[in-house]
């Protein structure tokens, strides 16, 4: 599997170290074990056998005031594509807050994973409960 840090570029000045924005240069496919949706729209495709891909020139980046670090990039970019696939109406209904929880644990884990410290992770998660619904579904 290709390293992640060298499939994107960063859009934002190297002196704005917060709320930078970043641009897939290649599609990049990860297994999130979320079964059962098969929707594809615009830069974003999930399968109902667990893979989000996500297409060459997505761009993404953290919308409050943080730090962008290596140990967030990956999971912000999967985090952000699946609130893109919340604005196109996938989740809406019944299962829209699991949804949205799940969508947030997964950052919290792909952080965890990537080499971010636990307390870290755990303020951006919280950060999510608290300011994340404004964004979840926010095109419907």
């Amino acid at each position: 599997m290709k390293d992640f840090h060298k499939i994107y570029k960063r859009n934002t000045p190297w002196w704005r170290p917060m709320t930078a924005e970043f641009e897939l240069l290649e599609d990049f496919t990860i297994f999130i074990a979320l079964f059962g949706f098969e929707f594809e729209y615009g830069s974003v495709k999930i399968t109902s056998d667990g893979f989000l891909t996500i297409k060459k020139g997505f761009r993404w980046g953290a919308s409050g005031p943080t730090f962008d670090t290596k140990s967030s990039r990956r999971a912000s970019c999967a985090h952000d594509a699946l609130y893109y696939l919340s604005d196109w109406g996938l989740f809406l209904g019944r299962h829209s807050k699991d949804m949205r929880q799940f969508s947030d644990d997964l950052l919290y884990k792909m952080c965890i994973q990537d080499g971010m410290w636990k307390f870290r992770a755990k303020a951006w998660l919280k950060s999510l409960e608290i300011f994340g619904g404004l964004a979840w579904e926010s095109d419907n």
